[in-house]
């Protein structure tokens, strides 16, 4: 039997609100050749039931003996992908039905490229679109704004399956944010787009983030961007130069919002006495773009 060419990797505890939604819209897609790899971590609810009803041979459900949290769970689902890729799907989101299609299309004709993503819709918790969020798509822009925060929707994400097994979710010191952590160490090997469409869509709701988990977010994105930043500030600088002399992004016909988050403003206020800084920060205010739902 022929390997997939991709593995849908979902990790899974106590997700059953949503499940059923977040596996149709894969088992849905107009690209078939992948297997779906569930990872369930122990849980204790009708998770596990829910993805038993589906009657799909491309789904290949892993128990967890004990639940070993997120980060080990996908290291775990990374070490058994099959797939020449491996496509990220968390339980309460959505994938368009032309997602799969159109990332593999783009590796499979973009080989210096190993990681990509999409543009997103955020949906509350009763699937009404909030807003569309576009990212930048140029290996450039991501790679610089790297630095800042995270310009890249985890759930959205394919890769190379070699990549993901060379460079798995890590450190415990970024457990909040492991895949904003592991970008910035792909983005040194690799390039990294984003397809300029809305692909995907991400739930935000009550019961997703608590006020811990954000406020630890919050903390962990702040102390990595600027490492990021310090780390490789001779290539930001040389950057940012090119950035803004080419004006490489583009304004949107659509009316747009621009959006400057809580995160930005801390780091303006504790960061921005480093000049080429406070540039990236003009820079990423101008490129990201938040479309509100009326």
């Amino acid at each position: 039997m022929n390997e997939p060419m991709v593995t849908v990797l979902m990790a899974v505890y106590n997700g059953e609100k949503f499940l059923k939604e977040a596996m149709e819209s894969i088992l849905t897609q107009t690209f078939t050749d992948f297997e779906f790899l569930i990872i369930n971590d122990g849980s204790t609810d009708n998770s596990v039931k829910i993805i038993e009803e589906f009657n799909d041979p491309r789904i290949r459900l892993i128990h967890n003996e004990k639940n070993l949290k997120l980060i080990a769970s996908l290291n775990k689902g990374i070490s058994l992908a099959k797939g020449k890729y491996i496509a990220r799907m968390d339980s309460d989101d959505i994938s368009m039905p032309d997602r799969l299609k159109k990332e593999v299309n783009f590796l499979e004709n973009s080989l210096e490229y190993g990681l990509v993503g999409t543009y997103y819709t955020v949906i509350d918790g009763e699937g009404v679109n909030q807003r569309n969020v576009s990212y930048p798509s140029s290996n450039d822009l991501i790679k610089l704004f790297l630095s800042l925060n995270c310009p890249l929707a985890h759930g959205s994400i394919m890769g190379r399956c070699e990549l993901f097994k060379q460079n798995l979710y890590g450190s415990k010191q970024y457990s909040a944010i492991e895949d904003y952590e592991l970008w910035t160490r792909i983005a040194k090997v690799t390039k990294i787009h984003n397809i300029p469409e809305y692909l995907f869509k991400y739930r935000v709701y009550g019961e997703s983030f608590s006020d811990t988990k954000t406020q630890l977010m919050y903390n962990q994105t702040l102390e990595l961007s600027k490492k990021a930043y310090k780390n490789n500030i001779k290539e930001y600088k040389k950057l940012i130069k090119e950035q803004f002399l080419e004006e490489s992004y583009t304004e949107e016909k659509e009316e747009v919002i621009e959006y400057v988050n809580e995160w930005l403003v801390s780091f303006v206020k504790r960061l921005l006495y480093v000049h080429e800084f406070g540039l990236a920060l003009k820079l990423y205010a101008k490129s990201i773009k938040i479309n509100k739902f009326k």
